[in-house]
C-alpha cells in the first residue's frame, strides 16, 4: 500500500516535496493514484488556486508542478507590473497554460495567444484555457523566425522532461509524429488585429537564437515588453543585439531566470 510516507521519502529525493506540502492533499491523491497506475500520462489532476477565476489542471508527477511553483508561488511573472493594462499578451512556449492563467487573471481586460508545439502540453493548454473563451487563443506551434515545418526533439531522461521541448529544421527521415508547424512572431501579431504586442513572453527552450537572428525587424518595435529565458551566453548576446538595432530604448531588469525587456515608452 503506498502511503504517505512513501511520497513524502520519494518527492524529497528529487526536491518535490516543498511544493508537495504547499499544494495539500489533492496533489498526494493524484500521486498516489499515479503510482498505483500505469497509464500516464493520461492523469491529470485539479491544482488548488483559490485565487485564480477558473480550476487549472496538472499531469501526475510531471514537470508540471515545477512550472506551477515558478508562476504562482515564486511569482516570477509579477516582473511585469509596471507596464499599464495590456490588451495582447503572447505566451510562446506556453508549455500547459499556467503562464497563460496568470496573465488572464492579472490583466483582466488583455487577450492572450498561447504557442505550444508538443502535443501532450497542447493538450493540458487548451484544457487550462478553455473557460477563458474567446480570451484566449491556442496555437499548435512553435515559433521561429519563419513558417516552415519543424521537428520536435525532447530529453526524456528525466522528471521535468514536459518543460524542456526543442524543436529543429526538419530533415529527411523524420518522424511525422514529431514533426510540427513553425509560426514567427509577425504572423501572430498580424493575424491578432491588434496593432502592438504588449506583453511577449518567451520560454523557448533556445530558439530565441532562430527569432532574433533574422526576419524580426517589422515586429520589434512593435513589443512593449520582452519577457524571455535566455537559456545560454549565445543566445542572450543574440537577443541582445537584435535590440540594439531596433529603433527603440529599453529599460532592463531581472526576475528569477526570466530577462525583462521594457521598451521606454512604455513604462508606467
Amino acid at each position: 500500500m503506498i502511503t504517505l510516507q512513501h511520497i513524502r521519502t520519494a518527492s524529497k529525493q528529487i526536491g518535490l516535496w516543498p511544493v508537495l506540502a504547499t499544494l495539500g492533499k489533492e496533489c498526494f491523491f493524484g500521486l498516489k493514484m499515479y503510482l498505483s497506475k500505469s497509464q500516464y500520462p493520461q492523469f491529470s489532476y485539479r491544482l488548488p488556486a483559490t485565487d485564480l477565476a477558473f480550476p487549472i489542471f496538472c499531469r501526475a508527477l510531471s514537470s508540471d508542478l515545477y512550472v506551477y511553483n515558478q508562476i504562482f508561488v515564486d511569482r516570477e511573472y509579477d516582473c511585469t507590473d509596471g507596464i499599464g493594462t495590456p490588451e495582447l499578451i503572447v505566451d510562446c512556449g506556453a508549455n500547459v497554460g499556467y503562464t497563460s492563467v496568470f496573465f488572464l487573471n492579472k490583466y483582466p481586460r488583455a487577450q492572450v495567444i498561447a504557442v505550444e508545439p508538443e502535443a501532450g502540453n497542447f493538450q493540458l493548454l487548451k484544457r487550462n484555457l478553455s473557460a477563458y473563451g474567446d480570451r484566449a487563443t491556442v496555437v499548435n506551434a512553435a515559433v521561429w523566425s519563419t513558417s516552415t515545418s519543424l521537428c520536435i526533439k525532447r530529453d526524456n531522461s528525466g522528471l521535468r522532461q514536459e518543460w524542456g521541448t526543442q524543436v529543429a529544421p526538419a530533415a529527411v527521415g523524420d518522424d511525422s509524429n514529431h514533426l510540427v508547424d513553425a509560426i514567427d512572431i509577425g504572423r501572430l501579431l498580424s493575424e491578432s488585429g491588434h496593432r502592438k504586442i504588449d506583453i511577449l513572453k518567451l520560454d523557448v527552450e533556445g530558439a530565441e537564437s532562430v527569432i532574433f537572428a533574422e526576419n524580426y525587424s517589422n515586429w520589434i518595435d512593435k513589443v512593449e515588453c520582452f519577457v524571455i529565458e535566455l537559456h545560454d551566453e549565445q543566445r542572450e548576446q543574440c537577443f541582445f543585439d537584435a535590440l540594439s538595432s531596433s529603433d527603440s530604448s529599453y529599460r532592463f531588469s531581472k526576475s528569477g531566470e526570466l530577462t525583462v525587456a521594457v521598451r521606454e515608452s512604455a513604462a508606467a
